[in-house]
């Protein structure tokens, strides 16, 4: 009897509205996120990369100069430095669709090394959870100046878009930056 009262009215029935409510909201949630799968999204992975190297002021020429960049997945690029020790990048964006992912904490990772006298140097390393381009990014990367012989040194950037969130930077190339303490 006292069953039967249970499913009568009362509480139940209230839980049951409640019930209804929730999985409404949570129906409504995950199908908004599953299109969100569907819909790809601009991603800046790198801006124009400029630079010239040298060795102890020499321009280091057929020197071959690795772009790889992750988000999604690795984007591996390279060049060979010209006469003059020269190199460049045109910029970097792709869609994808994992921003529209609630869950994804990806960043996307810079990197520019070279192999020389059977050695490897970072020229670059960087990592930022933006998706959008950052202007110090930009100015840094048009004319990168990296000299073989300098140590590796890290560099903490200006982010004018997040002033709160100060951008790292890896390498051997000088940049017109603050040297971080290690």
């Amino acid at each position: 009897m006292k069953a039967m009262a249970l499913f009568q009215g009362g509480w139940w029935q209230r839980f049951g509205w409640l019930s209804f409510g929730v999985l409404f909201l949570f129906s409504t949630q995950v199908q908004a996120g599953m299109f969100g799968w569907f819909k790809r999204y601009d991603v800046h992975l790198c801006p124009e990369v400029q630079g010239v190297l040298t060795h102890q002021g020499e321009p280091l020429a057929g020197i071959t100069v690795y772009r790889e960049l992750d988000y999604d997945k690795s984007y591996t690029e390279s060049v060979v430095t010209d006469a003059q020790g020269r190199f460049y990048f045109s910029e970097r964006n792709i869609r994808s669709r994992l921003p529209g992912n609630m869950l994804d904490q990806s960043t996307v990772r810079q990197v520019l090394s070279i192999e020389y006298q059977q050695k490897n140097y970072v020229l670059w390393y960087s990592s930022t959870p933006s998706l959008k381009p950052h202007s110090s990014f930009r100015r840094a990367l048009a004319g990168l100046q990296c000299e073989v012989t300098d140590p590796e040194q890290r560099y903490v950037l200006e982010n004018e878009e997040y002033p709160q969130h100060p951008l790292g930077v890896v390498g051997i190339c000088k940049l017109d930056a603050p040297v971080a303490e290690y």
